[in-house]
């Protein structure tokens, strides 16, 4: 076998990624909505209450953006985590790639 200690996800680290990610989903959706008001109100000549709208809409893109790093930590691959520590890089034949060679 190999000296290199792998590291496995547990399923609570999983679990909290989905959660997290379907906040994310909520949070984006209630953004959609705000932006579009947004327009909407602008286009009806009511900008000081638009912009309020859309400082909300930035609030929400804001708290996607950082609600998006921990999930991308707990779903990152154990493979790149040991690429990282050897420096070694192996390419894999698949199916997908096997017509590339």
């Amino acid at each position: 076998m190999s000296d290199i200690p792998q590291t496995i996800k547990s399923v609570s680290e999983i679990h909290m990624a989905g959660v997290i990610a379907l906040v994310t989903g909520v949070i984006s959706a209630i953004g959609v909505v705000l932006l579009i008001a947004m327009f909407a109100l602008f286009a009806a000549r009511q900008s000081e209450l638009g912009n309020r709208v859309g400082w909300l809409n930035d609030i929400c893109v804001a708290l996607q953006y950082l609600l998006t790093i921990p999930i991308a930590l707990a779903l990152r691959s154990p493979e790149i985590s040991l690429q990282e520590k050897t420096g070694v890089r192996t390419l894999r034949k698949t199916s997908s790639n096997s017509n590339l060679l």
